[in-house]
């Protein structure tokens, strides 16, 4: 006999999460390890906080799973298994990571700006960048087009930064809808037409099979010469080749890119060793659990209440 309906924590801070969340009414049992351990009893499980990638292989094991609420902002791991089990919602996290993707942006765009990558990456060759760095810092960047790919809340607290910071802020969605923090917004169908002349280009996209490749050969070469590139949303988005042949030819002035279709990124990847490449391990908008919990506290009042909760994933759309 359980008390209340039944709360599963399926997550590596698991146990962190259970104990800030003990006055909640229900029972809460908490599973940190990656697999489903032999003796689980499931069963009764209503609710979830998890992990995406750990939620899919606990799916199968949760028949009477109604709700839950990713721990992580992407939950592509989890999409194929939600597919077939159409009654289950599941919120992704919104909320906490707009301020710490403008932290990331801000770091590398000032860094672009005053030349310090052309030093950095000069650096790597043993080469003493004195005229490149000079030369960069004199550009004159305030005033240029920024792009922005995806407008939702993280691409929207990008877009008002960016527009703080002197740029005209351009926002890219699927259909080219009004989004806050840009001062136009264009569909992704036109991606070429709003991409062109930018000075500075950063995809918060998901990865679905409308946005893989969206970067390639043909919007890359639309952008102003030297232009900064940053990916902060998933590494489908970027052609490989593309971005490799704008680092060489200099059509790009550098490459931030925190995010891959492989991740971690193998050793041998030619993005380690490019020039102006600058690799960052997924680290951009890093989760801390304790602002989960805020997000989980109210989506979980919602659905007890019998409102939908915020975040909701459309597993068809991939997010």
């Amino acid at each position: 006999m359980t008390k209340g309906p039944v709360l599963a924590i399926i997550d590596a801070e698991a146990d962190r999460y259970a104990d800030a969340l003990a006055d909640l009414p229900c029972e809460i049992r908490v599973y940190a390890d990656a697999v489903v351990p032999p003796e689980a009893d499931l069963r009764a499980v209503a609710y979830a906080l998890a992990a995406p990638d750990r939620l899919a292989t606990y799916l199968p094991f949760l028949p009477s799973l109604r709700w839950a609420q990713s721990t992580w902002a992407g939950v592509n791991p989890l999409l194929s298994a939600l597919r077939a089990r159409p009654e289950v919602a599941v919120s992704a996290l919104k909320g906490p990571f707009g301020a710490l993707m403008v932290r990331y942006m801000t770091f590398w765009l000032e860094g672009h700006e005053q030349g310090l990558l052309v030093a950095l990456s000069a650096q790597r060759r043993g080469r003493w960048a004195h005229g490149a760095v000079r030369r960069q810092s004199a550009a004159p960047f305030r005033g240029t087009r920024a792009v922005v790919l995806g407008t939702g809340a993280i691409g929207a607290a990008l877009g008002g930064a960016l527009q703080a910071r002197g740029y005209m802020a351009v926002g890219l969605n699927r259909g080219g809808t009004p989004a806050p923090g840009f001062q136009e917004t264009w569909p992704i169908a036109r991606r070429l037409e709003a991409l062109a002349g930018a000075s500075v280009v950063i995809s918060v996209l998901p990865a679905t099979p409308d946005t893989a490749g969206l970067l390639d050969e043909a919007a890359l070469a639309t952008l102003a010469p030297g232009a900064l590139l940053m990916n902060v949303g998933r590494g489908s988005v970027l052609q490989r080749d593309a971005v490799l042949g704008a680092l060489a030819d200099g059509t790009l002035g550098a490459a931030v890119l925190d995010v891959f279709e492989e991740e971690p990124l193998p050793a041998d990847h030619p993005f380690w060793t490019a020039p102006r490449c600058f690799v960052t391990p997924h680290i951009s908008a890093p989760t801390e659990w304790r602002a989960v919990l805020p997000v989980f506290r109210e989506n979980f009042e919602r659905v007890r209440a019998g409102q939908p909760p915020s975040g909701l994933v459309d597993p068809e759309r991939g997010y």
